[in-house]
């Protein structure tokens, strides 16, 4: 039995002063979006209207409620919160019964003393968790738990979301029944069995449990076991030849279900569900790198980044996920479930969920988990120096606890990781950083095999480029062709969103003179990182092509220009398999629209062009050739190596490939290439192919295109572009 109360909402400027008046407030929700329903406002994501929150940060907000409590035989009330935004103090009538910070501990109030009774429910909001002596901007959110990138991004705005987040009950809950239930396993060397170990307490010691476990492919019981009456117990089971867990692409993904009953007599009285995926994951050095150092006194090896899932290292291929939504209120199931189809029809095996925002509820890892996506799962920090300061770490054990119990069940969840960028200058934190220290132990604790990392880039990892020049002459493409890391964390092109998309919240007033104030730069198309045009790249844009198009034209060559720099950069680096052995964008998605950026997805989830190019460039079989640069001048000459990109188990059979050049909608160039078969997970390095840069005596740039179409009838079929001026 579930009780759900219905909520009024008001603010004050202090904690003691009771607001003026109340309004209807919608819980899970924000108290922005309260605010929004009953002033009418604007949507905060058209042109600058954000700006208009930003008071409400400051504010004290007071929950209130009602409910009348049933009095049921053997059950308890308890009055229970999934998630609150973020320092909180919780009353039941007008006395404080709870006290707390944080957003991903859930606070369980018993009740049973008000058995029958109504009561009044009060909870006080307390402003955004801002760090007052902050010396820089980074700085302001490194004493809380809340997502950094809400204190304002180079992708989003400034909008710290407040409130109940998730879902409030009062839940009648059974005296005696399931009070924890854990399951944890190992594999052993040969993969032919697994040994579960099982966890439980009860309320109280007043009857046996069953345990079982249930096959994902049949749905029979493989195993039940009946543990006598005590109030916890452990026991272990052996599973022979368990179904493995495999991320997209490598294999299936059965998942297991496991059941413990509490009995009354021999009737089940109370049921508890999890699921399992058998998988063993470990963090393995990247080959070749242990035989780099050059002579004494010999530095540390670089940090192992390769992914070996069951025994077998695998190509890691796909993107950096940040908040679906300003407001995780506002994120549904669905939502979950279209973002995932996306992320797996664009062939990605994994997903790392950047520290500077929100963890996910558990229907997206229970996604992740059916779909084969890997999830590598930050915590809370990002940018900043995290202090070793008791109050904060106090939080952020318990948020960790959490957060872990919460997804150590998800055979998706592979790398725990303390934050991001925080080994860097403007970061300033190291290994011996309490709150990375406590991070580990608890990791180490609670699920000792699962691999932990510190934090992204470590040493021998790429993180970077976000343009498409990284100088005014010097394509970013060729410096990540000439260079050579164990995994490419981070790295990126920006460019304008599609013209059609801007127009939905560029006001009309401003929508032909894109310039840094207003709603282009409230949006990121301008001063959103390092320089003023960063993201909007209109000057590198016209190194392209010249500086007399529409702004329409910009956005659309723009739009190509990182569609192509996205395929070429991903299939650059599979070809440096097995030394490098990941590959992950900056970024996949948005919280909210933005006028420029690196990401394949506009919000909320609207592929860009340039997501279709990474959808080419990740295929698991296909026909590549190495391509250095897109602008090309008449005369010059172009040597770019033939390839075979497999990154799947599966061989491929010898075969026959033709290349061909065509400009001008003249063919100019061909080339037969045969090729031996390949070996499942190896790429295949095949023959230079030269050829001479056309004339173009067009004035402007245009398009040549390189097709490579086996002539066996394989579906490797690959065609490529370049720029000629």
């Amino acid at each position: 039995m579930i009780q759900r109360p219905a909520w009024q909402l008001g603010f004050s400027d202090k904690s003691t002063i009771k607001p003026e008046s109340y309004f209807e407030a919608i819980v899970p929700g924000a108290v922005q979006l309260d605010m929004i329903r009953k002033e009418n406002m604007s949507p905060y994501t058209y042109a600058s209207n954000v700006l208009k929150f930003q008071w409400m940060h400051a504010k004290f907000w007071h929950y209130t409620s009602s409910v009348h409590l049933e009095k049921v035989t053997d059950k308890i009330p308890y009055l229970i919160f999934d998630s609150i935004e973020y320092q909180y103090e919780i009353s039941i009538n007008n006395s404080v019964v709870k006290e707390g910070k944080g957003i991903y501990t859930p606070v369980r109030i018993d009740l049973s003393e008000h058995s029958g009774d109504q009561i009044k429910i009060d909870v006080l909001i307390y402003p955004a968790p801002v760090y007052e002596h902050a010396k820089k901007r980074n700085d302001q959110f490194s004493r809380s738990c809340k997502p950094p990138f809400a204190f304002g991004w180079d992708w989003s705005p400034r909008l710290i979301a407040l409130g109940l987040c998730g879902d409030v009950r009062v839940e009648y809950l059974p005296m005696n029944r399931i009070t924890d239930f854990d399951i944890s396993y190992s594999l052993n060397e040969d993969f032919t069995e697994a040994n579960i170990l099982v966890d439980y307490s009860l309320s109280s010691a007043t009857a046996p449990v069953i345990f079982e476990l249930i096959d994902p492919s049949t749905g029979r019981v493989i195993d039940k076991s009946i543990d006598p009456k005590s109030d916890k117990g452990t026991f272990n089971i052996q599973v022979k030849s368990p179904q493995l867990w495999w991320p997209s692409g490598q294999g299936g993904q059965p998942i297991y279900t496991a059941k413990l009953t509490l009995l009354s007599d021999t009737t089940p009285h109370h049921t508890v569900t999890r699921k399992i995926g058998f998988r063993r994951v470990r963090l393995v050095t990247n080959e070749g790198t242990w035989f780099e150092q050059e002579g004494l006194p010999a530095t540390q090896n670089k940090e192992p980044i390769t992914a070996e899932i069951n025994g077998r290292r695998i190509f890691a291929k796909g993107s950096n996920l940040v908040p679906f939504d300003m407001f995780p209120s506002q994120v549904s199931e669905d939502d979950y479930l279209e973002m995932i189809r996306l992320v797996k029809d664009a062939n990605m095996n994994i997903l790392r969920v950047w520290g500077g925002g929100y963890v996910h509820k558990e229907s997206f890892y229970d996604i992740c988990d059916e779909q084969g996506i890997l999830i590598w799962q930050e915590f809370p920090l990002s940018c900043s120096s995290y202090p070793d300061d008791p109050d904060y770490l106090k939080t952020l054990e318990q948020e960790a606890r959490s957060i872990i119990r919460k997804l150590i069940h998800h055979p998706s969840v592979t790398i725990w990781s303390g934050g991001n960028e925080l080994f860097n200058n403007w970061s300033g934190m190291t290994s011996q950083s309490l709150a990375l220290r406590l991070l580990n132990s608890i990791c180490l604790e609670l699920d000792p095999h699962t691999p932990f990392i510190y934090t992204s880039p470590l040493f021998g990892m790429g993180h970077g480029h976000y343009l498409m020049l990284d100088s005014e002459d010097h394509e970013s493409l060729t410096t990540i062709s000439d260079s050579k890391f164990t995994a490419y964390t981070e790295f990126g092109c920006a460019s304008p969103s599609p013209w059609e998309y801007i127009k939905t919240f560029i006001p009309g007033s401003e929508l032909n003179e894109p310039a840094p104030s207003g709603s282009w730069e409230i949006h990121h198309a301008f001063k959103a990182w390092h320089k003023e045009n960063t993201w909007m790249s209109l000057d590198q844009i016209e190194r392209f092509y010249g500086d007399d198009l529409s702004l329409p034209d910009l956005c659309s060559k723009g739009n190509l220009l990182q569609t192509l720099l996205y395929r070429y950069l991903y299939e650059e680096m599979r070809k440096h398999w097995p030394y490098t052995s990941m590959a992950l964008n900056w970024c996949l998605n948005e919280p909210w629209p933005t006028a420029a950026g690196n990401s394949l997805l506009n919000y909320p989830a609207e592929p860009k062009p340039a997501y279709y190019g990474v959808k080419e460039a990740l295929r698991e079989q296909k026909y590549s050739i190495r391509i250095r640069k897109l602008l090309w001048n008449s005369g010059e000459e172009f040597r770019g190596d033939l390839w075979i990109l497999n990154t799947s188990p599966y061989q491929i059979e010898s075969g026959k490939a033709e290349v061909k050049v065509v400009f001008d909608e003249k063919t100019i160039e061909t080339y037969v290439w045969e090729y031996e078969e390949i070996r499942g997970l190896k790429n295949l390095k095949g023959p230079d192919f030269v050829f001479a840069i056309p004339d173009n005596n067009s004035g402007s740039t245009e398009q040549l295109e390189i097709t490579i179409r086996s002539l066996t009838g394989q579906n490797l079929d690959s065609s490529y572009v370049l720029l000629v001026k």
